[in-house]
């Protein structure tokens, strides 16, 4: 697989990881995505909150810790609704001096917080957290003195067996096959097809920076010093290179008080006209010099670029 197919791979893998409730893994505890386990303890009594976490350590498991409202949400279901539990519930976070630390993880709370109103108090003698049944403020925290006694949520990592990796493995290569074909279609249908031009204006990036994924051929060249118009009107034939032209002198012609006249040759562009304007002590002539500068517009360089890959 090239980088691109084993990114896709990665991120669909993690999707499907994220996404899936975890049937067959959890036995009789709650599963939340294919993350943890949840039990509801509601059959051993209330409890302290270090006698809470040690029944959950017997178990293989800790206090839950609750990092989304994704995840407070589906606690909340699961405590209020499903098991229908009407007392308060710890949950797995205390206080440490003036912070609150999920306990097991020794990381700040937050920055998901779930406070009730006015919580939490900080008041001495109340470090540890507990969930609110109340309807108002159902599945809201509240500090709490560590030893009141309460119902509490236990979470456990999820077991995943090989067979059921394997399987998913499996599933994500089919759909990571079928994006791969998408993207390769989509790119021969790209609005950029080989052979395309692009014009490069002054403080504007090159398409090698734009899009790195064709390359580019900078054909400034085939166009050098080429003004464009829009067809139509004086201009030359589509494609067709109309020559330069301007109105500039181009002979010159004089008469005098007799009625003589006399006119200049023709005047070559870059070159001096000469004209005899009388006879007595001469004859005399005047010059006129003509530019060769070129006649052309206010104009700014730009550069042209060709999709050749």
């Amino acid at each position: 697989m090239n980088s691109l197919n084993t990114l896709l791979f990665a991120l669909l893998f993690a999707y499907k990881l994220c996404h899936t409730r975890g049937e067959g893994v959890c036995g009789d505890w709650d599963a939340y995505r294919d993350e943890k386990c949840l039990y509801v303890f509601d059959g051993v009594g209330q409890q302290a909150y270090d006698s809470a976490q040690a029944i959950c350590e017997n178990n293989s498991a800790t206090l839950v810790t609750i990092h989304t409202a994704e995840e407070q949400a589906f606690l909340t279901q699961l405590v209020f609704e499903k098991r229908k539990v009407v007392d308060d519930v710890w949950i797995g976070a205390h206080r440490v001096g003036d912070v609150f630390k999920w306990t097991t993880e020794n990381v700040d709370v937050g920055p998901y917080t779930n406070w009730a109103k006015g919580m939490p108090t900080n008041l001495t003698n109340e470090r540890c957290v507990q969930m609110l049944p109340k309807t108002s403020e159902v599945g809201k925290w509240d500090d709490e003195n560590c030893t009141k006694r309460n119902l509490f949520v236990c979470q456990k990592l999820q077991k995943w067996t090989t067979d059921m990796i394997q399987q998913t493995l499996l599933n994500e290569r089919k759909q990571l096959l079928e994006i791969a074909a998408e993207l390769e279609a989509l790119k021969k249908a790209t609005p950029f097809p080989i052979g395309f031009t692009y014009a490069q204006l002054p403080n504007t990036k090159e398409p090698t920076a734009l899009w790195p994924q064709y390359t580019w051929k900078e054909t400034s060249a085939d166009h050098a010093g080429v003004f464009f118009r829009v067809v139509g009107g004086t201009a030359a034939p589509f494609g067709q290179v109309q020559e330069e032209a301007s109105p500039r002198l181009t002979t010159m012609e004089m008469t005098d008080a007799t009625g003589y006249k006399d006119k200049s040759d023709p005047i070559a562009k870059g070159g001096f006209a000469k004209l005899k304007v009388g006879a007595t002590g001469g004859p005399w002539y005047w010059q006129f010099d003509v530019s060769n500068v070129e006649v052309r517009p206010k104009n700014q360089a730009i550069r042209i670029w060709t999709r050749t890959a």
